[in-house]
């Protein structure tokens, strides 16, 4: 009887880890949680520690959120509305944020290792203290604007053309 309790809840658990992460697009209407996290523009999800690693952010409108000191590792954010986003010290490692539109968003101390940025939109973002020399596609990604200060890109040049 003991065997057969512990088989189930392992099949239990087998089954609940295989359960994804909502697809969230832009023709969602209502706002989606996820962990406690409403995504929706200007939210506010600091403080949620990894609860959003691996999670289906593509299209998505976080425009002006706070998403300061998250672990998105490996989450996808393809082609989302990141305007004006707080993104300071938040891990990217393995992300995808192929065509985000990033405009004006706080990057400073982002962690990019892995990550894939191709044709990611960066005009007038701060990338203080952002190494993309790890991330992929960052040479095709759109820094015009950008402020970068100690900003290391991918072919190792270390820029600092907006320090304070």
């Amino acid at each position: 009887m003991h065997s057969h309790n512990l088989l189930r809840n392992y099949v239990i658990i087998l089954l609940m880890a295989a359960i994804p992460l909502p697809v969230l697009a832009e023709r969602d209407t209502l706002p989606i949680m996820i962990n406690g996290c409403v995504i929706k523009p200007n939210t506010d999800c600091r403080g949620l520690g990894n609860s959003l690693k691996y999670a289906n952010l593509s299209g998505v409108d976080l425009s002006g959120a706070n998403l300061s000191g998250l672990n998105l590792h490996g989450a996808s954010l393809r082609n989302a509305n990141l305007r004006g986003a707080n993104l300071q010290r938040v891990e990217l490692d393995m992300a995808s944020l192929a065509k985000a539109d990033l405009t004006g968003a706080d990057l400073t101390d982002a962690y990019f290792a892995l990550s894939d940025v191709a044709g990611a939109n960066f005009q007038a973002a701060i990338l203080t203290n952002v190494d993309l020399r790890g991330a992929n596609g960052a040479r095709t990604a759109i820094l015009d604007g950008a402020r970068l200060c100690n900003t290391t890109l991918p072919d190792g040049t270390i820029r600092n053309d907006h320090c304070p």
